[in-house]
C-alpha cells in the first residue's frame, strides 16, 4: 500500500531535495520523481498489460474509437466510486509526510499534536471532496 511505502521514504534526502528546489535546483525532485515513476511502473505493468488486452478487443495493439469509449466509460465508473477514498488516503499520506518532515525539524510531540487537529479537519472536509467528486465524475 502507499502507506507501507512510505514507511521506507527518505525524508531527509526529500526535505533536501525540496530546499534545493526552493532554491531554483530541480535535480533532486526530478531524480525522486523519475524514481518513484520507475517504481510505479514496474509494479503496475501487469495490471496495465491485463487492462490493455481487456480493452484491445480485436488484439491489435491499438485503440479504437469505441474501444477507447468503453475504457472511459468503465474508467469514469470506477472513479466515481473510488476518486473519495483516493482523495482521503493521498491527503492522508500528504499529512504523514508533512509531520514526518515537521518531525525533523521541531520534535515529535508538535508533530502528534499536529498530525490530531490536521485529521479533525480532514474528517469534516471529507463530505464535500465527495460530492465534488461525484459532481465532477458524473
Amino acid at each position: 500500500t502507499v502507506r507501507s511505502r512510505l514507511r521506507s521514504l527518505d525524508v531527509p534526502a526529500v526535505m533536501e531535495a525540496g530546499m534545493k528546489a526552493a532554491m531554483g535546483d530541480d535535480a533532486g525532485i526530478e531524480r525522486l520523481q523519475q524514481e518513484q515513476q520507475s517504481k510505479a511502473l514496474t509494479r503496475n505493468r501487469k495490471y496495465l498489460d491485463q487492462l490493455w488486452q481487456t480493452f484491445d478487443r480485436d488484439s491489435n495493439g491499438i485503440l479504437s474509437r469505441e474501444e477507447n469509449r468503453k475504457l472511459i466509460r468503465t474508467y469514469l465508473a470506477a472513479a466515481e466510486q473510488w476518486t473519495p477514498q483516493v482523495v482521503k488516503e493521498s491527503m492522508a499520506v500528504g499529512v504523514e509526510i508533512g509531520m514526518r518532515m515537521s518531525a525533523e525539524m521541531s520534535g515529535e510531540k508538535l508533530a502528534a499534536d499536529l498530525v490530531s487537529e490536521i485529521h479533525v479537519h480532514m474528517a469534516s472536509i471529507q463530505p464535500q471532496i465527495e460530492a465534488v467528486a461525484k459532481q465532477v465524475l458524473t
